[in-house]
Order: structure tokens, then C-alpha cells, then sequence
């Protein structure tokens, strides 16, 4: 049973070690600043007959939250226009 408790510390041990970078409550990133949800939320996505309309708008909160997953992880690139060409 003795082995058994020293092996359950250390995998906790380990455990806690590899989730540290997730555990910064005040580390707030841009990619964690931008909230895609509420983006979401703002498109009116209730009509019927708005689904072209909303979809434009989730795709363009979708394009600003890569925008700054771009910037965070210093890739500042211009956006992709993959659909227009």
C-alpha cells in the first residue's frame, strides 16, 4: 500500500508541474481576451431567414479571434482571404 502512495504523489507531482502555465488566473493572453462567444452572441443569429447574415458575422468573429491568436503569438500577418479568391 506504501508503494502505492508514493506512486499516486508523484503522478500528482508531475500532474501539477505540467499544468502550471494553465494555472495563471491574472495571466489573461489576447487570444483569452477576445471573447468568440460573445461575438457569437451579437450577430442575431435568431431570424430564419438572417442565415446568410449570421453566418457572415460568426465568420468575421472567427476572423478576428485568429487575428489575435496571430498577434499574441507575434505572427502579425495580414489576414487570409481564402474565400475571396
Amino acid at each position: 500500500m506504501n508503494k502505492f502512495k508514493v506512486f499516486l504523489l508523484f503522478l500528482t507531482m508531475i500532474e501539477i508541474i505540467a499544468m502550471t502555465p494553465y494555472l495563471g488566473v491574472t495571466d489573461q493572453s489576447a487570444v483569452q481576451a477576445f471573447d468568440r462567444q460573445a461575438c457569437y452572441a451579437s450577430c442575431g443569429c435568431d431570424s430564419l431567414r438572417m442565415v446568410s447574415a449570421c453566418f457572415d458575422c460568426k465568420q468575421e468573429c472567427d476572423r478576428k479571434y485568429w487575428a489575435e491568436f496571430d498577434k499574441e503569438m507575434g505572427e502579425d500577418k495580414k489576414a487570409s482571404n481564402d474565400d475571396n479568391d
